[in-house]
């Protein structure tokens, strides 16, 4: 079971899951299937990993359902460009903050400073729905929110980092627009920060719908940094 897998490993909310897949063609009967497959687990190694998969099946099933019935309106796309504008924002802070650590960590080696030398700089942008606008909430229930949180690998989002003898990477990183993305101005012309598109489109990442991701308050993104010695 891969990490983000594991990170499902809670106990099911059958209500939840009932009340999804009750307007979904055949879902009672999935529900009840998935709840004698995790009544009938030998372990309690076993009811974990049972529990994980339910979890993962029913976010994908959500995230196929909320992509299908998503309105590409003028409201919800100004609201993922105003998302992209903010990733661009914190990709350049990275970019500017990384060459100040580079310079005072060379500068440090270059004194003599023994412990420093093989030093490695990690960034990476974090999201958390509590620096934000309690007014400002994503479509579902607080347990869905909270697994689709758990799922988010922000590394395999977007992931930073350079070393000594490197040189850290400057600018944006940014991905062409494909499909129904290129119908957007914004997109077609300034293409679309790397971190949103796997935030929409990577699975293995994320199980955020459009919805859930237009939902975003932008102010709940920020940066983390990591100096491994």
């Amino acid at each position: 079971m891969n990490r983000n897998t594991w990170m499902l490993a809670v106990p099911v909310r059958w209500k939840v899951l009932e009340e999804f897949y009750a307007g979904v063609e055949g879902g009672p009967e999935k529900v009840e299937k998935m709840k004698r497959l995790c009544a009938d687990a030998d372990s309690l190694e076993g009811e974990r990993l049972r529990q994980s998969e339910a979890n993962l099946e029913y976010l994908g099933d959500r995230r196929r359902k909320l992509n299908a019935e998503f309105e590409r309106t003028g409201e919800n796309i100004w609201k993922l460009i105003q998302l992209d504008k903010r990733l661009r924002e914190l990709e350049r802070e990275i970019g500017e903050n990384f060459a100040w650590i580079k310079r005072d960590l060379d500068d440090l080696v270059a004194q003599g400073g023994k412990i420093y030398r093989g030093y490695q700089v990690e960034a990476q942008i974090d999201y958390d729905p509590e620096d934000g606008d309690d007014g400002k909430e994503m479509p579902g229930d607080d347990w869905t929110r909270s697994l689709l949180r758990r799922y988010l690998d922000g590394q395999s989002l977007n992931w930073f980092t350079f070393g000594e003898g490197q040189e850290p990477d400057e600018g944006e990183s940014v991905f062409e627009p494909w499909d129904e993305w290129t119908k957007t101005v914004y997109f077609s012309g300034n293409g679309m920060t790397q971190y949103l598109c796997n935030l929409l489109e990577l699975q293995s990442a994320s199980l955020y719908s459009f919805a859930d991701v237009a939902a975003m308050d932008p102010q709940c993104f920020s940066v983390k940094y990591n100096i491994l010695l």
